[in-house]
């Protein structure tokens, strides 16, 4: 949906192109966000930041959010952090292409723990 309103071209078979058309035409973006939303799933995964523009622009995703604010000319900066949709089957080939590291949050504050508890020992 958010690629058909972006003006691309979804992979959708004709059918579902113009369901998508008619949705979109009747509720418009905005109107359509709780319904997106309860299609998707939030995962959080660390990348390293050079290859953040890299992953914002691979064809298999598309840009949301925090991501899109430099091509609507908003005065705000997160130039560590790229928002992204991607079809669910998509993902682990994103993860491995560029060596994403899935669930890093959880992982990277184990590491400082671990560090923490050796510089004491």
């Amino acid at each position: 949906m958010l690629e058909l309103a972006a003006g691309g071209n979804p992979e959708l078979s004709p059918v579902e192109r113009s369901r998508a058309r008619k949705r979109l035409a009747d509720n418009g973006l905005a109107g359509l966000a709780d319904k997106l939303r309860s299609r998707s799933e939030r995962r959080e995964i660390y990348a390293h930041p050079a290859a953040l523009d890299r992953i914002g622009n691979d064809v298999a995703v598309v840009r949301g959010g925090v991501s899109t604010l430099n091509a609507h000319d908003f005065d705000l900066n997160f130039s560590d952090e790229v928002e992204i949709y991607i079809r669910s089957s998509k993902v682990a080939d994103l993860v491995d292409r560029y060596a994403l590291e899935p669930d890093a949050d959880d992982e990277r504050s184990r590491r400082a723990g671990l560090e923490l508890i050796e510089r004491h020992h």
